[in-house]
């Protein structure tokens, strides 16, 4: 088991395995913060570095970094993807 403390000071306890993805983005709020998805239904926000908290968690080599179209980044959980499509015509920005 790993935890982490989120900024507003709630501990989660969790299997590293279950990490989706971490950003170093808030994608809601765009503001340059380490954001945890796939342990609650909504994200975490921690007060680490995306590679400190992913080396911390023993779980680094299971992630592939993706660059969002704003510049950022987010790292998936390579073993979390079940379904990869191709885009419907104007699904995203042009050069996407």
């Amino acid at each position: 088991m790993a935890d982490l403390t989120t900024i507003g000071g709630l501990k989660v306890h969790f299997d590293p395995n279950a990490v989706a993805a971490v950003a170093d983005h808030d994608a809601d709020t765009g503001e340059a913060v380490t954001t945890v998805y796939g342990l609650t239904a909504g994200r975490l926000r921690i007060d680490e570095t995306v590679g400190g908290f992913l080396g911390r968690i023993g779980n680094e080599q299971n992630f592939a970094r993706f660059t969002r179209l704003n510049d950022t980044f987010v790292w998936i959980n390579c073993k979390a993807v079940k379904v990869v499509r191709s885009p419907v015509p104007e699904e995203f920005a042009p050069g996407a």
